[in-house]
């Protein structure tokens, strides 16, 4: 008798987006025909969640703000109760909103390019300052530092630091530095 072998495609999902992202949550929506899919978000190549969905959008809760993540999707035929096939992956990434800080907080810059601030630091232009003149990180030896550099044009630089909780009655704490350029 003859062997026939006859591949079997499963459509990756289409229009993958991530849309009502905010400090903590993200929506994901895509389209496609399949009856399941695998859903993973990933951060630093660490997966954080997985699962299998039947529908073609998902709410993901209680993730980490001012956080890089990358999310896949593919759709899942199945072919028996303990054997299934996929579609190939279709991915996106996106970057979670700045949130409150909770009182661990520790800025040392270690993290932070020189010449760059912080993530959800605000590097505020007050007056007609020139671009140089605004708050960078510097790394000197062993130690890194916020410093305004300077500029001969008139105007004020402002550095914003994210929000700080204080307490258990949401009270916050926000630093503000300000350089007066002559």
């Amino acid at each position: 008798d003859d062997i026939t072998l006859h591949e079997i495609l499963v459509a990756s999902p289409q229009e993958f987006e991530v849309n009502n992202v905010t400090s903590n949550s993200a929506t994901f929506n895509w389209s496609g025909d399949a009856v399941k899919y695998h859903f993973q978000l990933l951060s630093n190549d660490v997966i954080e969640i997985d699962t299998l969905i039947g529908t073609s959008t998902i709410d993901i809760l209680n993730i980490n703000s001012a956080t890089y993540y990358d999310a896949q999707v593919r759709a899942v035929m199945n072919i028996s109760a303990d054997s299934a096939i996929y579609s190939n992956w279709t991915k996106l990434n996106f970057l979670t909103a700045c949130g409150v800080v909770e009182p661990t907080y520790n800025e040392g810059f270690e993290f932070t390019l020189p010449g760059s601030i912080p993530l959800c630091w605000d590097n505020i232009e007050a007056s007609s300052i020139r671009e140089e003149s605004n708050w960078v990180v510097v790394k000197d030896m062993d130690n890194s530092y916020v410093r305004a550099l300077t500029s001969t044009h008139e105007g004020v630089a402002k550095l914003h630091t994210p929000r700080i909780k204080v307490d258990g009655d949401n009270n916050m704490l926000s630093f503000r530095f300000r350089n007066n350029s002559p």
